[in-house]
C-alpha cells in the first residue's frame, strides 16, 4: 500500500521518538530509564518508556485508522494477548501492589515489535539520516559513553549502516572508521561475563555465516580464517589471564545461622533505586547535573554489598550477584516452586519472587531484605514463570521467528539481514542471564530492532519479487 505524505510523517515521528529514547538508554541506562512522571492520585510512577509506548501507540492507531487497516486474524490474536496482559497486570496490582506493572512490562514491551515494523521503511531519512547515525555511533565509541550491554550491538549496527553507503569509497571509509574506533575492550571485557559470552557467540556466529556464504572462494576463506583465529586467540589468551571461573565454584558452603524462608508479601519498590531519587519537578535538572559525573556503566552492572558478612556465612560465599551460583539457585527455586504449584497461566504479576536457597546460604541478602524480592536473571525463564503456557509459547515464538529470519536472509544472501540476526542473537543469549526483556533500557530497543528486521525481510522480498518456497529448499 502506497503511503501519503501524512502517513510518512507519522512513521518518521514515531521512529525518531523511539530512536531518541533508545539513545538515552544506550548512553545512560537505568538512570535515563527512571525519568518519570508522578501523580498524587497514583501510587506508582509513569516512566519514560511507558510514555514513549503510549505516544507511539497513539501514532500507530492514527495511522491504522487513516489507512483503514482490517483487523484480521493476527489482530484478534494481538487483542486477546493484550487483554490477558492487562487482566494479569491489574489483578496483580490490586493484590500485590505496583510491582505487578514491572512484571507486566515483560509482556507489553514486545508491542514495540509491531511499532518498529509499522514505522520503519528502508528509505526512512535517506543517506543523511544514515550518515548521521554512523557519526553518532562513532562519537559514542570515541567518548566511550555507553552502558556495558551495548558494544557488540553498536558495532554491528555501525557496520550495517556503513555497508548501506552507495559509493565504494564512502563504504570503505565508514567501515574503516567503525573498525578503528570500535570499543574492543568493552566488547570482550571478561569481568562482565555474560556480555563476554554473548559477544563471543555472536562473533562465532558471524564467522560461520561468512564461511558458509564464501566457502567456494579459497583465498577469502583463508584470509577470513586467519583473522578469526587471530581474533579468537587474543580473546582466549586474555581469558586465560583471569580467574574468571573461580567464583563459579563454592567449596563446602555453610548456611546462614537461623536462616528461614519467608512467604512472599507485597514488595516495597517498583524498581531498584539508582543513586538519589530524581523527585518530581526537578527530575531533568538533577539528571543533567549529575549525568556526566557518575560512572553509570559500573552502576548499571553489579552492585557489591559493603555490609559486613552475616554470622555463619562462608568466606567463599561473598560473591557478586553476577556469579553463576547466584543465578543457578534462583532458577532452581523458580522451577521447584512452579512444579509445586503448577499455575497454568503462571504466577500472579506482582507476587514477589524469593529464593529460599539464597536466603539459606546468605546470598543477595541486601536485595531480598531491602526490596522484598529478587530478579530472575533469565528473561526467557521468567516469561514461563509469570505467564505459564502463554510464556512458553512466547519463548518458542521468539526462537522460531529468529530461525525463520536466519533462513530467509541466508536464502536471499542478504548481509544486512544476517547481521541484524546477529544483533538479535547477542540479546537472546544475554537474556538467559540478565533481565533483558524486562528492563526498558534493553527491552524497548531490542524489540524495536526485531520489528525492523521483520519489516526489512518483507521489503527485501517485495523488492526482489521473491517468494520463498521452503519445500523446495529442503
Amino acid at each position: 500500500m502506497k503511503e501519503n505524505i501524512q502517513d510518512i510523517w507519522i512513521d518518521r515521528v514515531g521512529m525518531i521518538a523511539i530512536v531518541i529514547v533508545s539513545l538515552g538508554y544506550v548512553l545512560f541506562g537505568a538512570s535515563f530509564a527512571q525519568l518519570r512522571l508522578e501523580f498524587s492520585f497514583l501510587d506508582f510512577p509513569i516512566f519514560i518508556g511507558e510514555i514513549l509506548l503510549g505516544f507511539t501507540t497513539l501514532l500507530f492507531i492514527v495511522k491504522s485508522v487513516r489507512q483503514k487497516w482490517e483487523l484480521g486474524a493476527w489482530g484478534w490474536v494481538l487483542g486477546a494477548y493484550l487483554f490477558f496482559v492487562l487482566l494479569k497486570a491489574f489483578s496483580g496490582y490490586f493484590v500485590w501492589g505496583p510491582l505487578a506493572f514491572r512484571d507486566a512490562a515483560l509482556f507489553y514491551y514486545p508491542f514495540f515489535i509491531v511499532l518498529g515494523y509499522s514505522f520503519w521503511s528502508n528509505d526512512l531519512g535517506g543517506d543523511k539520516a544514515r550518515r548521521g547515525l554512523v557519526a553518532l555511533i562513532l562519537c559514542v565509541f570515541i567518548l566511550r559513553q555507553f552502558v556495558g550491554y551495548w558494544p557488540c550491538s553498536l558495532i554491528i549496527l555501525g557496520l550495517i549502516l556503513a555497508l548501506q553507503a552507495r559509493s565504494f569509497q564512502e563504504r570503505m571509509i565508514l567501515l574503516g572508521a567503525i573498525i578503528l574506533f570500535a570499543p574492543y575492550g568493552a566488547l570482550f571485557n571478561v569481568f562482565y561475563r555474560t556480555i563476554f559470552l554473548s559477544s563471543l557467540i555472536t562473533v562465532i556466529f558471524i564467522s560461520i555465516i561468512f564461511f558458509v556464504l564464501y566457502y567456494k572462494d579459497r583465498w577469502v576463506c583463508l584470509l577470513g580464517g586467519l583473522v578469526v583465529c587471530l581474533f579468537l586467540g587474543v580473546v582466549l589468551f586474555k581469558l586465560c589471564q583471569t580467574g574468571m571461573g573461580e567464583t563459579c565454584i563454592i567449596k563446602n558452603p555453610k548456611p546462614v545461622a537461623g536462616a528461614s524462608f519467608q512467604e512472599p508479601s507485597r514488595a516495597k519498590y517498583l524498581f531498584h533505586p539508582v543513586g538519589n531519587s530524581f523527585g518530581k519537578l526537578d527530575a531533568i535538572k538533577e539528571f543533567l547535573q549529575r549525568i556526566f559525573k557518575e560512572e553509570l556503566e559500573a552502576k548499571e552492572s553489579y552492585v557489591v554489598s559493603n555490609e559486613p558478612p552475616m554470622e555463619g556465612k562462608h568466606e567463599s560465599l561473598r560473591i557478586k550477584e553476577a556469579d553463576t551460583l547466584f543465578r543457578y539457585y534462583i532458577w532452581r527455586d523458580m522451577a521447584l516452586e512452579y512444579a509445586r504449584h503448577k499455575p497454568f497461566f503462571g504466577f500472579a504479576f506482582g507476587r514477589p519472587l524469593r529464593s529460599s536457597t539464597l536466603k539459606y546460604y546468605g546470598l543477595a541478602v541486601t536485595t531480598q531484605e531491602y526490596d522484598g524480592w529478587v530478579g530472575a536473571h533469565n528473561s526467557l525463564l521468567y516469561m514461563i514463570y509469570r505467564a505459564g503456557l502463554i510464556g512458553l509459547v512466547m519463548v518458542f515464538s521468539i526462537l522460531a521467528v529468529w530461525f525463520g529470519l536466519l533462513r530467509d536472509f541466508f536464502i536471499l544472501r542478504d548481509w544486512t539481514g544476517l547481521l541484524l540476526c546477529a544483533v538479535l542473537l547477542n540479546w537472546i543469549v544475554a537474556a538467559n542471564f540478565f533481565l533483558i526483556f524486562e528492563m526498558p533500557y534493553t527491552a524497548i530497543p531490542v524489540w524495536t530492532i526485531l520489528g525492523i528486521t521483520l519489516k526489512h525481510r518483507m521489503l527485501l522480498k517485495e523488492a526482489s519479487n521473491v517468494k520463498i518456497n521452503y519445500a523446495s529448499n529442503k
